[in-house]
């Protein structure tokens, strides 16, 4: 059921999670294998698993058919002391307000190797990308009313660089930016099979655009993740998840954001986030709500086309 939360918050939880079939869950996984593969060696900014991981994003990409932002997809850029990153982005042009963007992000780039052991990210942030990836496979196919930027981004665990420098030197206007929808681990809701949805504390005028949508959720999922909280997980220590990942950038900008991410959990960080530990029936429900949700804003928030005169 639909209920209010202390905090103004809402939750809806199913009896268990469950599938509409809205998306092809054999690519969605294949993808999130792909990407936490050894292969990509952590994808770590800058090295050579990152470059794999660039190429494979720019593959998908074309095979869904969406538009370069830039030639061959790749939006490059320096940070912190020379450095050198790159975000991959792509687009899907809106049938009713094209020039109005809601921007996807989730970031490729994870923690690397050390001592010969591989942080394969796969919650963080195989996840999201292959999410990300879904989406626009979804949107190609039913095209939205709005243009639909897929930002995976680069050098977010270093300081959420890539994010940073799409909003610092954008391939647009940011007064087109309408939204942001940043996926940061979505794969596990382990012990409490949660989802969350951060944003709508911050932002009011999206409450009442996605609280239908929220209620035909297949997952558990809860409003949350926003302000400073001490969790339980894998860190005691508390986080401040307004500013916890790619949203934040965005929401410095007043752009106005949804967050979807699971809680800290024990392979948080560490050597064990790994595919096989991924519940693909909870992350296949993560991915058919957050799609719903996005599908909902595109709908619900479009302006009216005025007429044509001659």
């Amino acid at each position: 059921m639909l209920a209010s939360c202390s905090n103004n918050r809402l939750a809806y939880c199913p009896p268990q999670p469950s599938l509409k079939g809205t998306i092809n869950q054999q690519q969605l996984l294949q993808d999130l294998k792909i990407i936490a593969s050894d292969q990509m060696e952590g994808r770590e900014a800058g090295s050579v698993g990152s470059a794999k991981a660039q190429k494979y994003l720019q593959m998908r990409y074309r095979a869904i058919g969406l538009k370069p932002l830039n030639r061959n997809y790749r939006l490059p850029f320096t940070y912190s002391n020379g450095k050198q990153g790159v975000n991959i982005g792509g687009f899907i042009s809106g049938h009713q307000v094209p020039k109005d963007y809601i921007v996807v992000t989730a970031h490729y780039d994870h923690l690397g190797k050390s001592g010969g052991r591989i942080y394969n990210g796969a919650d963080d942030n195989a996840s999201g990308v292959a999410a990300m990836l879904t989406l626009a496979e979804y949107f190609v196919q039913n095209p939205p009313a709005h243009s639909i930027i897929f930002l995976a981004t680069d050098a977010e665990e270093s300081g959420l660089f890539g994010a940073k420098a799409f909003v610092e030197n954008p391939p647009l206007p940011l007064s087109q930016v309408k939204y942001n929808i940043n996926l940061d681990m979505v794969a596990r809701g382990d012990n409490g099979q949660r989802l969350y949805m951060a944003g709508t504390r911050r932002n009011k005028q999206l409450r009442p655009l996605v609280e239908q949508a929220v209620y035909q959720s297949n997952v558990c999922l809860r409003t949350g993740h926003e302000g400073k909280l001490r969790r339980r997980g894998a860190s005691l220590a508390t986080t401040d998840w307004d500013n916890a990942s790619d949203h934040a950038p965005f929401a410095k900008r007043r752009i106005p954001y949804l967050y979807f991410g699971v809680d800290l959990h024990r392979d948080y960080h560490k050597t064990s986030d790994i595919f096989e530990r991924v519940d693909p029936l909870f992350y296949t429900g993560a991915v058919e709500t957050i799609l719903n949700i996005v599908a909902a804003l595109d709908k619900n928030s479009s302006k009216p086309v005025s007429p044509q005169t001659n």
